[in-house]
């Protein structure tokens, strides 16, 4: 009797041994999906605030072209100088140049040696700029994946408490912990926005929210200001280090386990 007991004790821990080491790895590459979606659409956010995102192509959904360059040259017309205050013009600056030939040369030279530098930074700056319809794409692709990896990692982190609770492998405290911060990643990443439009927001932005919004200036009040940079970095950030804190506990629940099982010391 005794021997049947022993022999169910091990064919017991041998499969809980195995169910932790699959859920293991499975929330493992979960977690490493989450963090690098996250850490792309904050690298696209902090791309269209520099200006390295060009948004010449770029339409809302209200078919309006969202690019300040597309309206340039609209008022070329009503700014232009009568012909007669030209002629005059340019009689005075006529006159004016007779004694100043070494000076405009010298300064010809500043400013040819200024606009190549202009243009040289202007073209190195366009070697790193990423097109409207890219950042699009991967802001919609980054949000597809994120969704889906959380929720599975939330389940992930779900069953492990059961398999935990099952066995009796111990570790409970960790891994309690982990689901709870990762409950809490999920419904700060959610975009309850689009649910519950101006009454609550998610971590998740949408392309249209990030390509079609006019980011503050400094004209704006010191309230909107900060609204903004809550909802688009002290969100996301909350919600990054509560998912890399679940993924911490996660682990030092899966090296409890082990150690009860004997396996670590």
């Amino acid at each position: 009797m005794n021997e049947t007991e022993k022999t169910s004790d091990i064919v017991d821990t041998t499969d809980c041994l195995e169910a932790v080491n699959a859920f293991k790895g499975m929330k493992n590459l979960l977690f490493f999906g989450v963090l690098i979606c996250l850490l792309l659409l904050g690298a696209v956010f902090w791309l269209e605030q520099f200006g390295y995102i060009d948004k010449t192509a770029c339409v809302c959904g209200s078919g309006r072209i969202v690019c300040p360059e597309a309206s340039v040259g609209t008022g070329d017309a009503d700014s232009a100088p009568d012909a007669s205050e030209t002629i005059e013009a340019q009689a005075q600056l006529a006159t004016e140049q007779v004694g100043v030939e070494s000076n405009q040369s010298a300064e010809s030279g500043d400013a040819a040696a200024g606009g190549e530098a202009g243009v040289k930074k202007a073209v190195s700056r366009l070697k790193f700029t990423l097109k409207c319809r890219q950042a699009y794409f991967l802001v919609w692709a980054c949000n597809f994946i994120l969704i889906i990896a959380a929720t599975l990692y939330c389940l992930a982190l779900l069953i492990c408490i059961k398999i935990s609770l099952v066995g009796r492998l111990g570790g409970i405290n960790h891994i309690c912990r982990a689901f709870i911060l990762s409950v809490f990643g999920l419904v700060l990443l959610l975009p309850w926005q689009k649910l519950f439009a101006g009454v609550v927001a998610g971590a998740i932005y949408t392309p249209q929210e990030l390509l079609c919004s006019a980011a503050p200036t400094a004209e704006d009040s010191a309230v909107s200001q900060v609204l903004y940079y809550l909802r688009f970095v002290a969100l996301w950030l909350v919600t990054f280090l509560l998912f890399v804190f679940a993924q911490f506990r996660s682990a030092r629940w899966a090296n409890a386990t082990l150690r009860r099982l004997g396996m670590i010391h």
